[in-house]
């Protein structure tokens, strides 16, 4: 047993004197902020419906997938449409038909008509047939286009480049016009909405310095949008973050941290690395005249690798920055005193 007590006592006096890093104290500004949460929203996000009626034939995607802009996500079974464009097309081959005869016989009768041979009235009937088969066509012609773009209804296309967050149909079921068919959102193009007192908004529309804090990382908006009205209930005002466009990792419906910077202050930071931690206690060794002192400290925000002490230390007092260290060479010199 006392060998074992020489050895530790050999083993702390091997660090008596190891050299000792220190830093002399000082405040610093420190902004000030105020945490609030704020829930991420999709700047570009839809709900693709029905525009024609008919059965679900094929679903190209589905919850979560990357789908491209105009890229094909939905068909339609289009039998009925295929039919309407047919009789349309026919419609108006007819029309045309009938049309085509009548102004080569308005030609016929502006000949004779010329000669002398029919009445005015004859011509101006001939007239009035060729007018209402121009009519006839162009009304063909919008039946037509009508068909046609109720057959490109039964391909649906994706709006936007982005990610589909529900799929509301299924395979074979029937829909009509007006029925939701997918959602999506584009990940590249979020905001942050936070509700803020009233006191807080004025300060951000006098552009006061606003962050949003996701997983460590700091990200600065875009653009800053303050309602101009409170809530009369809560009597918070909502403000909208416009967030960097690219893919930070959020989605729509998270919730994060907005932190408003409101002015600064003096702060005593120092390493979070010089303190030493016992259960809930917290301490640092100073050096006070030559000697070695330990002090509980009460400590407050951590920001980056340095914290804030709140009580326990002041400006001037010499800090140690391996505590560990500065532990073992205290020991070894109570030690030595003891024997």
């Amino acid at each position: 047993m006392r060998a074992c007590l020489i050895a530790l006592v050999g083993a702390l006096a091997l660090n008596a004197h190891a050299e000792l890093q220190t830093l002399p104290l000082a405040t610093q500004p420190v902004p000030v902020q105020r945490l609030f949460d704020g829930q991420v929203e999709a700047i570009h996000a839809a709900t693709v419906s029905g525009q024609t009626s008919g059965r679900v034939a094929d679903i190209a995607f589905d919850v979560g997938d990357s789908v491209p802009a105009g890229t094909t996500i939905i068909r339609l079974v289009s039998e009925d449409q295929q039919g309407g464009l047919q009789q349309a097309q026919a419609a108006l081959a007819d029309a045309q038909a009938g049309l085509k005869v009548d102004q080569q016989e308005l030609t016929r009768i502006e000949e004779l008509f010329a000669k002398g041979v029919v009445s005015k009235a004859e011509l101006e009937r001939a007239q009035g047939r060729v007018k209402s088969r121009e009519a006839q066509v162009k009304n063909a012609e919008g039946a037509l286009r009508r068909a046609q773009q109720q057959l490109a209804y039964t391909v649906v296309q994706a709006p936007f480049s982005g990610v589909v967050s529900e799929r509301h149909i299924e395979l074979g079921e029937a829909v009509a016009p007006g029925t939701p068919l997918m959602s999506g959102f584009d990940p590249d193009t979020l905001r942050v909405v936070v509700n803020i007192p009233q006191d807080v908004a004025a300060k951000v529309r006098e552009s006061a310095a606003v962050q949003v804090e996701h997983q460590g990382t700091m990200l600065t908006p875009d653009k800053v949008q303050v309602y101009p009205a409170a809530n009369p209930v809560s009597g918070s005002v909502k403000a909208r973050l416009n967030l960097p466009k690219g893919n930070h990792g959020l989605r729509p419906g998270q919730w994060v941290k907005v932190a408003i910077k409101l002015g600064e202050e003096n702060q005593l930071l120092i390493p979070r690395s010089a303190v030493l931690q016992r259960s809930q206690v917290s301490a640092v060794y100073v050096q006070q005249e030559g000697a070695l002192q330990l002090r509980n400290v009460r400590l407050g925000k951590q920001r980056g690798d340095d914290v804030v002490v709140s009580a326990g230390l002041n400006p001037g007092d010499v800090l140690v920055l391996n505590p560990l260290d500065a532990l073992l060479q205290k020991a070894a010199t109570e030690g030595n005193a003891h024997e």
